[in-house]
């Protein structure tokens, strides 16, 4: 059987630690972060394409519509990451596998991307939690099998699903590769100080 796979971009952050301005429209390559890592994933080809933004973010929310990919306004996403998940999740079809895009991480490969949808399409379980791995450490994306919808829905707080990911080792299927950028977000402007990568 063949999973259906949705991705939920997580594009609502604060930006903080970034400074004054939304960092996910810092320029990289030459096109503003949140566009490259929308190109990226869809790239990969996921079934459907979701990208979660703060209420108040209407540029974000018309750049989906240039991409043609559906933005969810979260209207509590300063409460934590958890909520951004949770208003992904509602919003994707209850048959599919959610794989979770961090926005500020535009420097995973796109064959990365297709390597995690791939191994969750052919997933022996609705339950199964595809991850990557490079050198020994846990990256992104990840997908969580359909039959998981109504834990990420449960979530709260900041953590995101990390906890969900340590109540349910036996579900998790990892997938090694070679790609430093599963591990390379941009917090802070000095994240952008590494050559990128391809």
């Amino acid at each position: 059987m063949m999973h259906e796979v949705s991705a939920i971009i997580l594009a609502a952050g604060q930006s903080r630690r970034f400074g004054s301005h939304n960092k996910l429209y810092t320029p990289i390559d030459g096109k503003p972060m949140i566009i490259g890592v929308i190109e990226r994933v869809l790239a990969a080809q996921p079934d459907q394409c979701f990208v979660v933004v703060s209420a108040q973010d209407k540029e974000t929310v018309n750049l989906c519509l240039d991409f043609r990919v559906t933005a969810i306004p979260c209207a509590d996403a300063s409460l934590g990451m958890a909520h951004s998940l949770r208003a992904g999740a509602h919003a994707a079809p209850t048959t599919h596998g959610l794989m979770i895009v961090l926005g500020d991480m535009p420097f995973i490969r796109i064959s990365t991307i297709e390597r995690v949808i791939t191994t969750a399409r052919n997933a022996h379980s609705e339950n199964t939690i595809v991850m990557p791995f490079h050198e020994g450490r846990r990256g992104h994306p990840i997908v969580f099998g359909a039959g998981h919808r109504a834990n990420l829905l449960a979530l709260e707080g900041d953590r995101g699903a990390n906890n969900l990911i340590a109540d349910n080792p036996g579900q998790c299927t990892h997938v090694c590769l070679n790609d430093p950028g599963i591990h390379r977000d941009i917090d802070r402007p000095y994240d952008l100080e590494s050559p990128t990568e391809v």
